[in-house]
């Protein structure tokens, strides 16, 4: 039985930590098209995180797991993205893992309509705004004009310059900030994908994991993440894959 990844039981041996790395990756993948396919395949890829390992042999960087993400994005596009992966890459790579992030709109749109939210936001951006933010927002300053009877904005102006973004600055909008005067309520799922006789097959079922986890998270394998040949050659591993 293959072994998971599990930080708090499996310590890597200090000569491989060297080599294996979480970080997003960009690569280059054949133009090869398929007709079913309704979004053109990109030339360049660049997932966003990987497990990467990095062979200290060759020198040869090996993405073995690829995480694709998509906030509020279409459901379609994300299954193709995952198909790119996997159909277009070498044998290296041995999972993708959609990462399909939701926002509830309708839930952010009708909080924001109460007076309460209108007058945090409002506040925040007259002492933290820029320009462009209060352009973007300026029905909410124009609420606040209407409500007080001050000219929108002139209540605080904001004593930070557009171009800044220090620790002042975050320190001052954290301290005002509500998350849930500009996003709504999320839903995430993953789904692991993998090729199976030459074509994707998704590994269990999608697991919810906000806002609650619902269901088995499925196993990353660590051969998965770096090849066997590989491993063979370090006998540290054997006891884990």
């Amino acid at each position: 039985m293959r072994k998971t990844w599990n930080y708090d039981l499996i310590k890597f041996p200090p000569d491989l930590t060297l080599w294996v790395e979480a970080y997003p990756v960009k690569t280059k993948l054949p133009r090869k098209f398929i007709e079913s396919w309704k979004k053109k395949p990109a030339w360049e890829k660049v997932s966003d995180a990987a497990f990467t390992f990095t062979d200290p042999e060759s020198n040869d960087e090996i993405i073995g797991v690829v995480f694709e993400a998509g906030f509020s994005e279409n459901y379609e596009d994300l299954l193709s993205d995952m198909r790119q992966w996997l159909l277009r890459s070498d044998d290296d790579l041995q999972l993708v893992i959609i990462v399909n992030i939701q926002e509830d709109r309708k839930s952010l749109e009708k909080n924001k309509s109460h007076n309460d939210a209108k007058d945090r936001i409002a506040s925040l951006l007259q002492e933290c705004g820029s320009e462009k933010g209060k352009d973007d927002h300026s029905d909410i300053l124009h609420w606040l004009s209407a409500t007080t009877g001050r000219p929108a904005g002139t209540e605080e102006q904001s004593t930070f310059d557009d171009s800044e973004s220090d620790a002042e600055l975050y320190t001052a909008v954290k301290g005002k900030l509500d998350c849930n005067d500009w996003v709504g309520p999320l839903t995430v799922e993953l789904e692991y994908w993998e090729l199976k006789d030459s074509r994707p097959q998704r590994r269990g079922d999608k697991v919810r994991v906000i806002p609650a986890i619902k269901g088995d998270i499925p196993s990353i394998y660590i051969s998965e993440a770096i090849p066997l040949l590989t491993v063979a050659k370090w006998p540290s591993l054997s006891r884990v894959v």
